[in-house]
């Protein structure tokens, strides 16, 4: 399932990105869309500008030429020449409405044969005429005027004046003509821009501050009448609005843009409530402002388009990945139980393994009326099967292991392997058979194993501990089966039920845990030594021993605190405090005294593994003072079991340095008869369970007696410990025992107690 969540997680995470993507590839589309749409429309406009501006210079050069000709000999005087020339002009110029040649008084002297002078309006005098018509009285430039409808030559037309001055600089006439607004020939008509586009022509501010439309295409006729496009001012609130929207857009103001000719393109609501695009440039020359505008749903439209066209491609794109990724998770459900399967069981036995075991157990402990079993289960001499046969075989026997513990239990209960040699079982929990049902078990596992015609006979240690009895989770429940084991592994081939009293133990050594941390610290440990004393009566050396007397908990036994040490990796520093105190005050004493005997100091498993144990102790052993050969290092003989081959080389680098090593617990092991002559001791040290009941159980007397033969065989001598009465000392001494330890000689001694010890002896 977690599998499948993280492909479909992805999936999501892809589509949003992809929708991310999408929408900000769109946005852009847009902005870009946008961003053409107003460098087309300012092209646009700048084209029409240029066009009129263009057209309107032809005119003004073709009114400069008829003013110049009309001067010439005072043509102008005679009407009926100047109507001929105008006529004939106005033939070669059919978009014109017509010619007229008009007096300061704003009346017309004289027009082309298709004027109505008698329906022209006084110029001067005219609404539509009088203000463009002063303006060309005191110009030397053409005007333009407003367009409007003039009925001596019923046209619409956009009016032009061109005054003509005699050699004195006097304005003697002014010339007038007139663009015809719907001529099909004009320059305006055939403006053919895409689209739908509407371009507008407007005359600057007049005297009182108006604006009129000089042209406007067919797009805003269908709004408006004629009339209401070039009689009526063009509304000032628009003229702000362009203003502001330039403002905005631009940072310039409508007059700036007067000054400079830029052409500008901004977006509009107009008074029809039209959402526009305009284009805006002005023309200085002529005073006009080239307007060009579309209604803005084209760009919306243009962008819907190319929108179909991504919405497509991201929608096949998508359809494309969801296929790939619903391939993907339909490979991942066929693997998926083969996975978890791998996850969640031991690939050697295809039990299940710890991670199922935590998985399930909320299921299992669900029921509140369910009690359950756990068995903690570790196979007993199995690293020797390893060590001496190979992994090859130890793993075989596993195989069998599970094979057999499957076949014992039903479903109901869960067997687990743990790890190495160890196995959990979850049974439910019936007392009334309970030990009937490990011993069963005990019996079964323990008959012999057949691998590759090899006979294995194996034992196993179990500890059991019960839920909700004994614990309300798993991790105590299995640290509580765990100890059981440990109890049982004392004995092997035994189950153990957990009860109390372990408990008590436990809570114990942890208390034992805490108090020795700050033990260490508040120097509550002290050395005691016992006497070693040689066959023939005389000293041979002591025994350090360490002893700690703690505020809270009395007096801690070592066979306590130094298992928590070791457990806890408190051991290398205690160990640095034993060999240095002992060292101190040994010598001290030695010097004191001026007598020469042996020191023998326990060394655990945990100093040995530290790489610079050996350096160390040389050091500890230089500074102090004392002499190498006078010091003895006794080793637990189980050391030798558990790491010969990683322990041997640094025993025998201890050996060179002249400093002698003792097997200590001697006989207690299992190989140590095999692998004694590979060991370079000085000493054995017979085991205190052997002496305690040397004088009335044989095997003990013949295990002392053959522990003693072996040391002389190999050129060791031989050291009893705890002998207590004369009667075990004569023993041993006539088996040839060459050292004796206990309490029949002396107790374990403060450095003061030996001094005096000493003195007496």
């Amino acid at each position: 399932m977690t599998i499948k969540r993280n492909i479909w997680s992805l999936f999501y995470f892809v589509l949003m990105g992809g929708i991310f993507l999408f929408l900000v590839l769109s946005y852009s589309r847009y902005k870009d869309i946008e961003d053409d749409y107003h460098q087309k429309y300012r092209y646009f406009t700048g084209i029409i500008s240029q066009s009129a501006h263009s057209r309107f210079a032809q005119d003004e050069f073709i009114l400069e030429v008829l003013g110049i000709q009309l001067l010439t000999d005072k043509q102008y005087q005679d009407t009926m020449k100047t109507q001929k020339f105008f006529d004939d002009l106005l033939k070669k110029n059919p978009t014109l409405a017509g010619f007229g040649l008009v007096n300061t008084d704003g009346d017309f002297v004289s027009a082309s044969s298709n004027v109505n002078l008698s329906k022209m309006p006084n110029l001067l005098k005219d609404s539509h005429t009088e203000e463009s018509f002063k303006s060309a009285l005191v110009s030397d430039k053409m005007v333009l005027g407003r367009t409007f409808y003039v009925a001596g030559m019923d046209e619409w037309v956009i009016m032009l004046y061109k005054s003509i001055r005699n050699t004195g600089g006097e304005v003697i006439g002014v010339l007038a003509t007139g663009l015809i607004l719907d001529h099909k020939n004009s320059f305006l008509n055939k403006m053919d821009l895409p689209d739908v586009s509407v371009f507008t022509i407007v005359k600057d501010f007049n005297a009182e501050g108006k604006m009129y439309r000089q042209f406007t295409n067919h797009a805003d006729i269908e709004l408006l009448t004629q009339e209401e496009v070039y009689d009526v001012p063009v509304p000032l609130e628009i003229y702000q609005a362009v203003g502001s929207n330039i403002k905005d857009k631009y940072g310039i103001s409508m007059e700036d843009l007067k000054v400079s000719g830029e052409t500008v393109s901004f977006e509009l609501t107009d008074q029809w409530n039209r959402h526009l695009l305009m284009s805006l440039m002005f023309d200085e020359t002529y005073q006009l402002w080239c307007l060009v505008q579309v209604d803005f749903s084209i760009v919306r439209e243009t962008f819907m388009k190319s929108l179909v066209t991504y919405f497509f491609v991201f929608m096949l794109s998508f359809f494309i990945i969801f296929m790939l990724f619903k391939r993907i998770a339909r490979l991942d459900k066929i693997k998926r139980d083969e996975l978890l399967f791998q996850v969640m069981h031991d690939p050697l036995t295809q039990l299940p393994n710890r991670t199922y075991l935590y998985k399930h157990w909320e299921e299992m402990a669900s029921h509140p009326s369910q009690n359950i079993d756990m068995l903690f289960i570790d196979l007993d001499n199995f690293k020797n099967i390893n060590d001496g046969f190979g992994h090859r075989y130890g793993d075989a026997i596993l195989v069998q292991v599970a094979q057999r513990l499957r076949s014992f239990f039903n479903e109901q209960s869960l067997v687990v392997r743990q790890g190495g040699d160890e196995f959990i079982i979850l049974m439910p929990c019936h007392e009334e058979n309970r030990e009937q049902t490990l011993n069963k078990l005990i019996e079964f596992i323990s008959q012999p194993y057949l691998i590759e015609n090899i006979e294995f006979s194996i034992g196993l240690s179990i500890g059991t501990a019960q839920y909700p009895k004994d614990a309300q989770n798993i991790e105590s429940l299995m640290s509580l089966a765990d100890t059981a084991m440990f109890e049982a592994k004392k004995r092997k081939n035994v189950f153990c039920i957990f009860s109390s009293e372990m408990q008590s133990r436990n809570l114990r050594k942890v208390d034992i845990e805490h108090e020795l941390r700050s033990g260490m610290k508040k120097d509550e440990f002290k050395m005691v030594y016992q006497p070693q004393i040689n066959a023939d009566g005389t000293v041979h050396g002591v025994e350090a021993l360490i002893r700690w007397e703690n505020a809270r908990l009395g007096f801690v036994p070592p066979d306590q605190f130094i298992s928590v040490a070791e457990d806890t990796g408190l051991m290398p520093k205690l160990g640095d405090f034993i060999i240095q105190r002992s060292l101190q005050e040994i010598y001290r004493l030695q010097s004191e005294m001026k007598m020469r005997f042996q020191l023998s100091i326990n060394i655990s498993v945990r100093q040995l593994i530290e790489i610079d144990f050996l350096d160390k102790l040389l050091n500890e052993i230089k500074i102090c003072g004392l002499e190498r050969s006078l010091i003895t290092l006794e080793i637990t003989e189980n050391l030798f079991i558990e790491d010969i081959e990683d322990t041997l080389p640094l025993l025998m680098r201890i050996k060179e340095k002249g400093l002698g090593i003792s097997l200590d617990d001697f006989g207690t092991g299992y190989s140590s008869l095999n692998i004694l002559r590979r060991l370079p001791i000085n000493e054995l040290k017979i085991d205190k369970s052997f002496v305690d009941d040397i004088l009335t159980v044989k095997e003990d007397s013949a295990m002392a007696k053959s522990i003693i033969e072996m040391g002389k065989n190999l050129s060791m001598h031989t050291l009893a410990e705890g002998v207590e009465t004369i009667e075990q000392a004569n023993l041993l001494r006539e088996f040839d025992c060459d050292i004796f330890q206990g309490y029949y000689y002396s107790k374990p001694l403060s450095i003061d107690d030996l001094a005096k010890f000493f003195k007496a002896f």
